[in-house]
């Protein structure tokens, strides 16, 4: 795969704006992804069902098209110039389909075939080279705005000890980590949960664009409202620009949370790993809410 393109299409969230994409361009294509997708699904026809408008008559049964006929008109589908609504309407959706806690959606999982993927390959080089994707590029920017959920009424939206809070968060994810070896079956199988966020509760998230930091969350709750204050300094900066920043960092300052998150990080990735001490690092995409994330 070309190196140009292979970082977009290598997670789950990069594959579903490319899909979304194609789906936003052509309706047929939106039609036939939307049937595969719903086959797919893991909670089809308990979760999630396939709803119809019409008269009352029973409806005729739609063919679905196999994997490889969707493939094949998904690479021939010419997308010459992509507009920044067209791409941040897209992001947006595939931030909206993010559920690092449960089985990927049926859209992620036929994105994710090799063959779809593979068919995506020509929307990822698109987006490589438009105009509308170039601030991802961006270097830090010292000049940041601090978003809260909440409206401007509600009394400090920022925290007043975030060292404290953050030593707080840690204590109790390591004891909790701790019950959990305890009492939590090794099982990936057993109906257990966690949760894990980008950060701790009680701190403060900056985003250098504000309509990114407003539309980009995972797993929203709905809020209509927020406060957003500028925030500026010369502290100290680490920027993730690879894997490995990411795995340098958590081999610097390892949390061990194996026993917590097995059956959540099991029902997303298909992966089951055993209690250990470091050794590799799962990561996925920094994006405005819910994340995920592990040592092992």
């Amino acid at each position: 795969m070309d190196g140009t393109v292979e970082p977009l299409l290598s997670g789950p969230r990069g594959r579903r704006l490319c899909l979304e994409l194609v789906m936003e361009a052509d309706q047929r294509i939106r039609r036939d992804v939307l049937g595969l997708g719903f086959n797919l699904d893991p909670g089809a026809g308990s979760s999630r069902y396939m709803l119809t408008l019409g008269s009352g008559e029973p409806e005729p049964v739609q063919s679905v098209p196999s994997i490889a006929d969707l493939a094949a008109r998904t690479s021939t589908l010419e997308l010459d110039s992509l507009t920044s609504a067209e791409v941040q309407n897209a992001l947006q959706r595939s931030v909206d389909a993010a559920r690092y806690w449960q089985e990927p959606d049926g859209e992620d999982v036929l994105a994710a075939t090799e063959v779809i993927t593979e068919a995506l390959a020509h929307v990822a080089q698109s987006l490589a080279g438009s105009p509308a994707t170039q601030w991802w590029d961006q270097k830090a920017q010292p000049a940041q705005w601090a978003i809260d959920w909440r409206s401007a009424d509600d009394p400090a939206p920022l925290p007043r000890n975030p060292q404290r809070t953050l030593a707080d968060w840690a204590q109790k994810e390591r004891a909790q980590e701790i019950r959990a070896a305890k009492e939590r079956p090794q099982n990936p199988h057993a109906n257990w949960s966690g949760d894990w966020w980008s950060i701790p509760h009680g701190l403060v998230q900056t985003v250098a664009r504000i309509p990114d930091g407003l539309s980009l969350v995972e797993d929203s709750l709905g809020w209509e409202h927020a406060t957003t204050v500028p925030v500026t300094g010369t502290g100290r900066i680490l920027e993730i620009e690879s894997a490995e920043d990411w795995t340098d960092l958590c081999r610097t300052f390892p949390l061990e949370v194996t026993a917590s998150r097995r059956h959540d990080w099991f029902r997303t990735t298909g992966r089951a790993l055993t209690d250990g001490p470091p050794a590799t690092v799962t990561t996925r995409p920094t994006l405005p809410g819910k994340f995920g994330g592990r040592v092992t």
